[in-house]
Order: C-alpha cells, then sequence, then structure tokens
C-alpha cells in the first residue's frame, strides 16, 4: 500500500517547448508543474481522479496567487513542494513552493479549489466529502486569502487586445478549457501592450466561469508602471479576471 504523504514533492526539468526566446520557463508551464504535483498528491490522499470518477465529484481551480523570486529557466532542476493547508467554507486551500537544485525557494504561493458534484456542477463542503486531510498546520500559507479583482473602468470599456476560439486540444479532463491555457492569453495580452515577453513578479488568477471548445473569448487588458490587469469574456460571462506585476 503506497505511503500517505501529508506533504508532496515533485522534480521538474523545463522543456524547451516550455521556455521562452530568452530560455526562460513560461508562465504557463509553471502552472502546469503546479496542477501535476497538486493531481498527484491528491491521488495519493485519496481525493484523486479515481475517487472523483467512482463518487461522481470533480476538482476545480477557482483562485491562485503566485510570487516569483526568480525566473525558472531551461536547464534548471525544480522541485515542486505541494499540500493541503485548510479548509475556508466551500473552499479547499493548497501551498506550493517551487525551489531549485540548491534548495532555494523561487516560486510560492496559495490555491483556493473548489469540489462539485460533477452532474449538478454544485459546490460541495469539503470537509463532509472528501477523505481525512492531513494536519499541515506547521507549514507556512502564503496567501491566507485570495480576494476578488475588481478590474479597472479600462479592462471593462475598452476593445479586447485579442479574440480566440477555444480548440479541442486546450480542454482538459473536465473537459473545459485547462487552468494553463489562461495563464498563456495572460500572458499574451500583456506581451501585446509592453510590447516584448513578460516575466511576471507577481501573478492572480481568478477562475469565474469554464470555458468549453468552440466558445469565443476575448481577452483585455491594462497596464500602469508595472501593474497589470487582465479579463476574459465569453459567451456573456466574465470567465477569469487576472493582475499582478512583471518583473522591470
Amino acid at each position: 500500500m503506497e505511503e500517505i504523504k501529508a506533504v508532496w514533492y515533485e522534480n521538474f526539468h523545463p522543456r524547451h517547448s516550455e521556455v521562452d526566446a530568452y530560455g526562460y520557463v513560461k508562465l504557463k508551464a509553471v502552472l502546469d508543474y503546479l496542477q501535476e504535483a497538486a493531481a498527484n498528491h491528491a491521488d495519493n490522499l485519496g481525493c484523486g481522479m479515481r475517487f472523483l470518477l467512482a463518487n461522481k465529484k470533480m476538482w476545480v481551480l477557482s483562485r491562485l496567487k503566485l510570487k516569483f523570486e526568480e525566473k525558472l529557466k531551461l536547464g534548471g532542476q525544480y522541485t515542486v513542494k505541494t499540500y493541503p493547508m485548510n479548509f475556508k467554507k466551500l473552499f479547499a486551500s493548497r501551498e506550493f513552493v517551487i525551489s531549485d537544485s540548491r534548495n532555494i525557494p523561487l516560486v510560492y504561493g496559495s490555491s483556493f479549489w473548489l469540489l462539485l458534484a460533477a452532474d449538478t456542477m454544485r459546490p460541495l463542503r469539503p470537509a463532509e466529502n472528501l477523505p481525512d486531510f492531513p494536519d499541515n498546520s506547521d507549514q507556512p500559507e502564503f496567501y491566507s486569502e485570495i480576494d476578488k479583482i475588481s478590474p479597472a473602468p479600462e479592462i471593462i470599456t475598452e476593445n479586447p487586445i485579442f479574440t480566440t476560439t477555444i480548440r479541442d486540444s486546450q480542454i482538459d479532463l473536465n473537459r473545459h478549457l485547462n487552468n494553463a491555457e489562461y495563464a498563456s492569453m495572460i500572458h499574451d495580452a500583456v506581451a501585446e501592450i509592453i510590447k516584448r515577453t513578460p516575466h511576471f513578479a507577481e501573478v492572480q488568477i481568478n477562475f469565474l466561469a469554464a470555458t468549453k471548445p468552440g466558445e469565443t473569448l476575448s481577452v483585455a487588458a491594462h497596464l500602469e508602471q508595472l501593474h497589470f490587469e487582465a479579463a476574459g469574456f465569453g459567451s456573456g460571462q466574465t470567465k477569469f479576471h487576472a493582475a499582478g506585476t512583471i518583473m522591470e
């Protein structure tokens, strides 16, 4: 029987396809690393994909906030440390740290997840619908709250920077646009404004509504000094809000 681990460690070695023109790991790839480690740990804890399918439930990422101390790069060897922290009403929180081969933390952050009934998409209380979670109260909690984002009026009124149709290759196991794909859209929107490849110092993404294949998503963004805000709209809904800062 596999040992249940309160804290999960997973190693990653960036591939050429995961870095930008300067050899730095793209924001999308960072989210891919985090999601992979979280999914594998959930499986170890008994609330992963096998549990979800058997019980007609699904995890969805609701909010994510990350702080980058340094950029990750091609040739680096990185370890994602992740662990569930606690329940916040309908949210289950999970922490992340990405460290390099010297065990120096380079990225850290928090995430809030919703457990949904797969047939109705209604939120379920995690404490009442999941196996017992380990006590990680001795571990750091980086963002105890991840607030709503209220975009500046420019986001609402200006024309979108681009509009894209969601393709089948962007869809995940939950049959909607994968969370990491939104990171690519944020990257592209900010790049269009600053006319160069953006590298993020801090980023928060609030996922507001699922986006399905064939839907059209319009992405708008606004930048003031190094602070950005972004939003995506489609099918009469706001799909995501994002905010953060870019490195100079």
